[in-house]
């Protein structure tokens, strides 16, 4: 999609203890426009959940972040 919109794309795949760290540094070191997340939709304990990742970026971000999350399946924890 953002290639059709003639958006330059950079992804890398990155290994580190914490994802949202990881996530927040990269942005800060390249300094990242927009970060483009995906969230499954998961359940634990019967409640929707984010996860430790994502709100830790959302609030520690330094730029826009754009969140999907994906559809209800029957791959999601219950």
């Amino acid at each position: 999609l953002a290639k059709q919109e003639h958006c330059e794309v950079q992804t890398e795949v990155l290994q580190a203890r914490t994802i949202g760290n990881a996530v927040v540094e990269e942005a800060l070191a390249r300094r990242i426009d927009l970060l483009v997340m995906n969230t499954p939709y998961d359940r634990l304990y019967g409640e929707f959940t984010l996860g430790k990742a994502t709100p830790y970026v959302l609030e520690k971000a330094p730029c826009d972040v754009w969140l999907y999350r994906g559809p209800m399946n029957g791959s999601s924890r219950s």
